[in-house]
């Protein structure tokens, strides 16, 4: 019902955080590890549409085949035996192995969303999913428990 209205209920976009004390000083905030706790049906929905999108994806080759994080089948190690193999390849041939590894602090957080969803209209996914996806992206709640008190 939520998908086919493109409307997500409150209670599925509602996160209770618990923070987690990582090792030092327990005054400090950055050493906590935030868990969060969202609905079973928010949880069961977001992994269809998940599946959906990266079928879609894989589908359409909208993903480089260089990209191995957040894909089935591919994993660090594979990775890095292709980059072993090249770098040998490389030093055999007397040439030269160059690499970037990007890893943005936070990016998932630093998405624009507007953006977002124009872009997976201009991808032609329905506009169903993406007005689905623009409503389960808005209005996200936190609420933080500590010590059984709620925020």
């Amino acid at each position: 019902h939520s998908y086919v209205l493109g409307v997500v209920p409150h209670s599925w976009k509602t996160a209770l955080v618990h923070p987690i004390p990582k090792k030092g000083d327990r005054s400090d905030p950055s050493n906590y590890r935030p868990i969060a706790i969202t609905s079973l049906h928010s949880k069961t929905m977001k992994s269809i549409i998940n599946r959906q999108l990266m079928g879609y994806q894989e589908e359409h080759q909208l993903i480089s085949d260089h990209q191995y994080g957040f894909r089935n089948g591919r994993s660090a190690g594979d990775l890095l035996a292709l980059l072993t193999h090249r770098w040998a390849q490389a030093i055999e041939s007397r040439g030269e192995a160059l690499g970037v590894s990007l890893d943005i602090a936070k990016a998932f957080d630093r998405v624009w969303h507007k953006a977002l969803l124009s872009k997976l209209l201009s991808y032609w996914l329905s506009e169903r999913l993406c007005r689905w996806i623009g409503s389960f992206l808005a209005e996200q709640r936190v609420k933080v428990i500590v010590d059984g008190s709620c925020s």
